[in-house]
């Protein structure tokens, strides 16, 4: 497969799947909300249990991993070779508590949802959902553009980012099912049309348009297929895999996806067979663990799960 295929798939992928996940996030936030309304410092400490609690473990454990392989001789070089340095005791701290400079590259999402859950629960004593969308709309810009650009912290300007796709997947709850096909429809076309013709990466505010558009347009087009496959055997293995997907996201990363890949590259393998490998791999090795060790055991849930 040549590369620039790869590269085009990559890009289209992260386009949509972030937006997905907070938009998502945002529908679910929306549609049950009567434990947020009951029990509202409750419904808080369940979620800074649910994102910070494991947030806190698996930087644990990659730090702990990066101090052990440094202590070896013969895995000293390979640690060194892929960034997995041990910085010292008080800046691994300080690494975890801001999110600057850590080692896990993948585990961002933990604390930005966290914030952005505690953002829109606060905001809503105060703020329509109206307005916080035409705010988040106009912070989208300023986050993308300019402040990720100006050294402030990756989690601090992705929460910027990504609290606009919140609110549109919180709003999505009141369309109905009808109005939802036919934007789905729509959006559909839109999406794979702008993709295929004029999408460049790009600081610029045209290309940051496009992405919050075929963000929140694939985000319509999910919930209405999610709801037409809910009943065969398709939905329900993706229902699945849905309820799951925490896990997946914290366990795929980096010790999966990334080792099954330097594997194959051992063996020169063809890079679409590494793709393919590391995907199931990456999906099912965590499902797995959960189902037989992590869901088994009270103690693992609450550090590996953030469940109470």
């Amino acid at each position: 497969m040549p590369n620039s295929v790869l590269f085009s798939l990559r890009t289209t992928i992260y386009l949509v799947h972030m937006p997905l996940f907070f938009g998502i996030a945002g529908f679910l936030y929306q549609k049950y909300d009567k434990r947020r309304k009951n029990d509202k410092w409750g419904y808080v400490l369940d979620k800074v249990c649910l994102y910070f609690v494991p947030y806190l473990f698996f930087s644990f454990v990659i730090y702990f991993i990066s101090f052990i392989g440094g202590q070896i001789e013969a895995t000293k070089s390979l640690f060194e070779k892929v960034g997995l340095i041990f910085p010292g005791l008080g800046i691994a701290v300080k690494q975890i508590l801001t999110y600057q400079g850590h080692l896990d590259s993948h585990l961002w999402f933990a604390p930005v949802m966290l914030i952005i859950v505690l953002l829109a629960t606060a905001a809503d004593r105060y703020f329509t959902l109206t307005a916080q969308t035409i705010v988040s709309f106009l912070v989208y810009f300023v986050a993308g553009i300019y402040v990720s650009q100006a050294g402030i912290s990756e989690v601090i300007w992705k929460v910027g980012i990504y609290y606009i796709f919140f609110c549109v997947g919180r709003g999505i709850v009141s369309i109905n099912r009808e109005n939802r096909k036919a934007l789905s429809l729509f959006g559909l076309v839109i999406c794979v049309t702008i993709r295929l013709c004029c999408f460049e990466s790009s600081l610029s505010i045209g290309a940051y348009l496009i992405e919050l558009f075929i963000g929140v347009l694939s985000l319509v087009c999910l919930l209405d297929l999610s709801q037409g496959i809910s009943d065969n055997v398709l939905g329900k293995g993706l229902a699945y895999i849905g309820r799951n997907s925490y896990i997946i996201y914290l366990i795929h990363q980096p010790y999966i996806v990334i080792g099954v890949e330097k594997v194959l590259q051992i063996i020169d393998a063809p890079v679409l067979c590494c793709i393919i490998l590391a995907t199931i791999l990456g999906v099912g090795l965590p499902l797995f663990v959960n189902e037989k060790i992590i869901s088994q055991n009270r103690i693992l849930k609450f550090f590996v799960l953030g469940v109470r």
